[in-house]
């Protein structure tokens, strides 16, 4: 499915206390589906730069890569737009 991307949250949601701020520019992450799901495939969450690692390795062979190259794979949305930071 195009256009349809998962957040991942940095402090996963049961450390969160009622009184805690979630910033959508810090604590949030963008992420496709099938990464969002490999991420939380083990007890403990993979980090963003463990499942990075991953899909360089290639060590999946599940289609990990076939990503849509117009949208991010694991990064950070600029403010109003749906590009990247640092993507042009």
């Amino acid at each position: 499915m195009r256009g349809f991307i998962h957040v991942h949250h940095v402090t996963p949601l049961h450390k969160i206390r009622s009184s805690y701020f979630v910033n959508p520019q810090t604590d949030l992450i963008p992420v496709c589906p099938n990464c969002h799901a490999v991420i939380h495939s083990k007890r403990e969450p993979l980090s963003i730069e463990e499942m990075r690692q991953l899909l360089k390795k290639g060590e999946q062979g599940s289609g990990l890569n076939d990503h849509p190259p117009s949208r991010p794979v694991l990064g950070r949305f600029a403010p109003g737009t749906d590009r990247a930071v640092g993507q042009s």
